[in-house]
């Protein structure tokens, strides 16, 4: 049986809304500021490359290898309110087994101190809440959008506070 294996880019897009000017704007946050996967059976090693990565393990499906994904919020303006965001997945390469319902879930990560140079699974923060579950696409090049209210709350809470959201993907 082959593993659900995912590899992508990430992108972050949020619209602000001013009260003040009741103005509208997109502010797209671009790639993450920072990212790593980490590998369950090489706990002490850092996987810091270019894409993000997420694979299940054999035969349970239990999280092999996930990663963190963090961005700065430092240019959304102070008191400004989101009125939109979502968390965008390029898949790069996408193997999963026909007939299998897999799916990639996006949680919360409180800590934001780690960094993408030393992070393992030895060292790495603790998955929040979940903030949603989507099914993994078919091929290469689609794309996995996470987008509902609990993503726009834990942002604007970031956003509010201290200006970093972290996520974890498994």
């Amino acid at each position: 049986m082959n593993k659900p294996r995912i590899l992508g880019t990430t992108m972050l897009v949020l619209v602000v809304l001013l009260s003040a000017t009741s103005l509208v704007y997109a502010l797209a946050s671009g790639p993450a500021d920072e990212d790593a996967a980490v590998y369950a059976s090489q706990p002490t090693t850092v996987f810091n490359g270019i894409t993000i990565r997420v694979e299940a393990g054999e035969p349970t499906c239990i999280p092999a290898r996930w990663s963190f994904a963090k961005w700065n919020l430092a240019d959304i303006p102070d008191g400004a309110t989101l009125g939109y965001a979502k968390l965008v997945l390029t898949t790069s390469s996408v193997q999963v087994t026909t007939g299998v319902a897999a799916q990639i879930e996006l949680y919360r990560v409180n800590d934001d101190s780690w960094q993408e140079t030393t992070l393992t699974a030895n060292n790495d923060p603790a998955f929040g809440t979940l903030i949603q579950s989507v099914p993994i696409p078919a091929a290469a090049g689609d794309v996995i959008t996470f987008d509902n209210s609990q993503l726009l709350g834990f942002l604007q809470q970031e956003a509010d506070g201290d200006n970093v959201a972290s996520f974890g993907l498994k």
